[in-house]
């Protein structure tokens, strides 16, 4: 059985996760500003001679930079001024030419084309995802090895708060998102000569 845990921390160092967070932004007076990051990852892994099984967790932080230039303006990473009030609303597909969308649907024969959202600043604020897993050998011998795996991932973002919370949604304006993954794997692993 093998544990770990992974820490790193410090300023302008969100380019080394696996999110990719921002490392730095721009102060009023055009100097650069290096954004504070965490990373962090625990893993546990158990091997046998027939099974598998693994299961890690992490989370990457972002703290805000943010400068107000005036009571409703601002300009940074994470600012509370920041419009957010479209975080809510997924845009109707759109076509490119002369095909328009309505309100109801998407005239034309394309329509596939993702919307992007208005007024939704979102700077990520932290992501965390959780992974298990495990592989299964049903077959290991002179011709090679035959396994079957499957993984489910469980990962959500959080965003700073910003300006335009909807009703029921809380007051904050902070939008977030999660996504389920289920994967299956069979492999076939040549012998070793």
């Amino acid at each position: 059985m093998d544990l770990g845990v992974h820490f790193f921390g410090g300023d302008g160092i969100g380019r080394y996760g696996s999110a990719g967070l921002p490392q730095a932004t721009i102060r009023p007076n055009g100097t650069i500003a290096p954004i504070r990051n965490y990373q962090s990852l625990g893993t546990i892994e158990y091997f046998s001679n027939k099974l598998d099984i693994y299961g890690y967790a992490g989370d990457e932080y972002s703290a805000r930079a943010a400068y107000a230039l005036s009571a409703t303006s601002a300009q940074g990473y994470g600012s509370p001024l920041f419009a957010n009030s479209g975080c809510w609303t997924e845009p109707l597909p759109t076509a490119s030419g002369s095909i328009t969308s309505t309100s109801n649907s998407v005239s034309g024969s394309v329509g596939f084309v993702p919307g992007s959202l208005g007024s939704c600043t979102n700077d990520t604020k932290h992501e965390l995802e959780g992974t298990v897993g495990f592989w299964y050998r049903f077959y290991r011998g002179p011709k090679g090895t035959l396994q079957f795996g499957m993984q489910e991932s469980y990962f959500i973002r959080y965003d700073w708060n910003g300006v335009g919370a909807k009703t029921g949604v809380g007051t904050s304006g902070a939008p977030h998102g999660t996504d389920n993954m289920v994967f299956t794997s069979f492999r076939y692993v040549l012998p070793t000569p």
